[in-house]
């Protein structure tokens, strides 16, 4: 067995057999946006986007998605994917999907209630409910964002409740949608 492989860093066993290892981006602002934007899109955390998912959270189609897919296997890998995002900001165009940080930290989305505080201002009655509209303001008008939002609207009113948020990850699931501490069942009586 030679060693040429190994001083190299060609791995020998596994998918990328032959293939020499990837040195990882530096992780600046824009290659922690276009990680964040990757990950949103990876549904199923296999590591690669198929074409439902990027339908699904990117609003692509398949001849969109095909310009992703530089090798034509079928799946968006990260690589893949940054080089893409890559070239479509050296042109200005928009990137796909919703806009970075999808997230607020952790420690201000559980202080004072189920909203985030960067949500709370356009909850004006105080009901836990965003209008679409001015949620894309905040968020971006990007068309992979509105038919996110658009599709987590489940009874298609025009705003997002507490339990549509949450199930977009954008807010605290409610608490009638928690699942309540099971009490112990009642001994049986002999």
């Amino acid at each position: 067995m030679s060693l040429v492989p190994l001083l190299l860093g060609i791995p020998l066993l596994g998918p990328t057999a032959g293939r020499p290892a990837q040195a990882s981006a530096p992780a600046g602002p824009e290659e922690q946006e276009i990680r964040a934007r990757f990950r949103f899109a990876d549904r199923n955390r296999n590591g690669w986007i198929s074409l439902r998912e990027a339908q699904e959270s990117l609003a692509l189609d398949q001849r969109a998605f095909a310009r992703f897919d530089a090798d034509g296997d079928g799946g968006v890998s990260l690589e893949e994917f940054r080089r893409r995002c890559q070239a479509m900001e050296r042109v200005g165009a928009p990137l796909p999907g919703p806009p970075f940080p999808l997230r607020p930290p952790a420690a201000e989305a559980r202080a004072g209630g189920p909203l985030p505080p960067w949500l709370r201002p356009l909850d004006r009655q105080g009901e836990g409910r965003l209008p679409i509209g001015p949620l894309l303001e905040k968020i971006g008008d990007a068309p992979a964002a509105r038919a996110s939002l658009a599709r987590a609207d489940l009874d298609g009113n025009g705003s997002l409740d507490l339990a549509e948020l949450a199930a977009l990850g954008l807010a605290s699931a409610p608490a009638s949608s928690r699942p309540a501490a099971s009490a112990p069942a009642p001994a049986a009586r002999p």
